[in-house]
Parts: structure tokens; sequence; C-alpha cells
């Protein structure tokens, strides 16, 4: 197998595998189109279109869980990865911990309202 004759940034010889010009698709300009239309093509198959719409304000419990399904609704759209499943996981922590919060808030509520009824 014939490699290619450019060079590296760094000066070396380029390992590619060579074409019938003696450079690889990397360094061959009669490539440069190809390699272009490629790059364009690749940015764009790799975005996902996003239709979440996230809350404006972050005031209550309530709130945030709203922020966290938008964020898991908009998350399941995206192949699977690492990095996905890392923040999958952080979300359903977050939720738990939302959800503790804004459950003694209701109960702390409660508490108060029969308080209130009390002194009257």
């Amino acid at each position: 197998m014939k490699l290619c004759s450019g060079k590296t940034t760094e000066g070396k010889r380029c390992n590619a595998p060579a074409g019938a010009s003696g450079l690889c698709a990397f360094h061959d300009p009669k490539q440069a189109r190809k390699r272009a239309l490629g790059r364009k093509l690749g940015g764009k198959r790799n975005r996902v279109a996003s239709d979440a719409t996230f809350p404006a304000k972050l005031a209550s419990p309530k709130d945030v869980r709203a922020l966290l399904e938008a964020i898991t609704a908009d998350l399941t759209k995206h192949e699977n990865s690492i990095s996905r499943a890392r923040v999958l996981v952080s979300v359903a922590t977050a939720s738990l911990e939302t959800w503790k919060v804004g459950s003694l808030e209701d109960r702390l509520a409660a508490l108060e309202r029969v308080a209130e009824g009390m002194r009257k």
C-alpha cells in the first residue's frame, strides 16, 4: 500500500493511504471541494432540532420541575451516548430533590393553614 507523500502540520510524513495522485484525500487539492462538502453535511447531520420551551424563571420547585421535564424531553431526541446518560442521571437526581422540596413545601403550607385556623 502506497502512503501519502503529504506532510502533517508537524512536518512529518502523512501515514494515510495515497490515492492515484500520490496524496491522501486530506492532502489532495483536487479533493478540497469534496472535503468542504463533507464538513458542511457532517455539521448539519449532527444537529438535532429542538422544540423544547424552557421556563423563563425558576422561582419555585414547580418551575424547576418544568425545566427538568423540558430538558428530559429534549435529551430523548439525541443519540444515546455516555454524556447523554450522565445528563439524564443528573436530571433524575435533581428531579428527586425538587420533588422532595416541593413535597415539604406543600406539607408546610398545609400545617400553616391548620395553625392559622387554630389561632382564630
